[in-house]
C-alpha cells in the first residue's frame, strides 16, 4: 500500500440520477466512461453530495439518487494517484470545491460491471 494514496477498496460505489444515468446502467449492468473519459467512484456508501461533487451546479438532476456497487476494482485507481495527470487548474477547481473530499474519489478509464444497490 502506498502511504500517500488510499488503497483501492474491494467495493466501491457510483452514484447517478434516476432520469438519465440509471436507465442506461440498469439496462446493461455496465458503467461506461463519461465525457471526461473516466468513471467516478467512491468508497462512501452514502451519497454525500458536497464531498463527491454530486451538486446541481453543472447538471439539473439529482446525481445522488441512485447507487451502484462495483465489486471488481482491478482497473481502478485513487484520485490522489491519478490527479497528477490532470491539468492543475482543473484539479484545483475539483479539489477546492466546498466540502470536497478527494481522498474518497476513485477513477477508472475502462468500463466496469456494476450492480444496482438501492440506497
Amino acid at each position: 500500500m502506498n502511504r500517500y494514496w488510499p488503497q483501492v477498496p474491494e467495493v466501491l460505489y457510483h452514484y447517478t440520477c434516476a432520469e438519465h444515468g440509471h436507465p442506461a446502467i440498469f439496462g446493461s449492468g455496465t458503467l461506461r466512461t463519461g465525457r471526461d473519459g473516466l468513471i467516478w467512484l467512491t468508497d462512501l456508501p452514502e451519497p454525500n453530495r458536497g464531498a463527491l461533487g454530486l451538486t446541481r451546479v453543472s447538471l439539473d438532476c439529482d446525481r445522488g439518487a441512485v447507487r451502484y456497487r462495483v465489486d471488481n476494482t482491478a482497473n481502478v485507481v485513487s484520485w490522489m494517484e491519478f490527479r497528477q495527470q490532470v491539468p492543475v487548474d482543473i484539479r484545483d477547481l475539483l479539489e477546492t470545491f466546498p466540502d470536497a473530499m478527494p481522498r474518497h474519489w476513485f477513477v477508472s478509464w475502462q468500463d466496469l460491471t456494476a450492480q444496482h444497490d438501492p440506497i
